[in-house]
């Protein structure tokens, strides 16, 4: 049963991040500025790397999280470890 409710769990995550994907593409689309959506498993910074590596990319672009005027002065940890380790160019928006 345990296995089952952690392959439910995945597939919700799964569907989640497809959803949030597909918005995302579509406001970028209709902005004139042409999307992919890939969903891929695996550790984040690794992903990161090979996805940036398979599609030659030259900008990584990553949103910055905090809700409060503080918070603002700070990016997330995935966000600062790709800009302090990665050797490609990254923008960081804030939503």
């Amino acid at each position: 049963m345990v296995g089952s409710a952690d392959e439910l769990h995945i597939d919700r995550l799964r569907e989640y991040f497809a959803k949030r994907g597909e918005n995302v593409s579509r406001f970028m689309n209709a902005a004139g500025i042409p999307t992919e959506v890939r969903c891929v498993e695996g550790e984040l910074d690794q992903a990161i790397k090979d996805q940036m590596a398979e599609n030659n990319a030259d900008l990584l672009i990553m949103g910055a999280q905090g809700h409060g005027f503080l918070k603002r002065l700070f990016i997330g940890s995935t966000t600062l470890r790709e800009v302090v380790t990665s050797s490609h160019s990254i923008l960081i928006l804030r939503p």
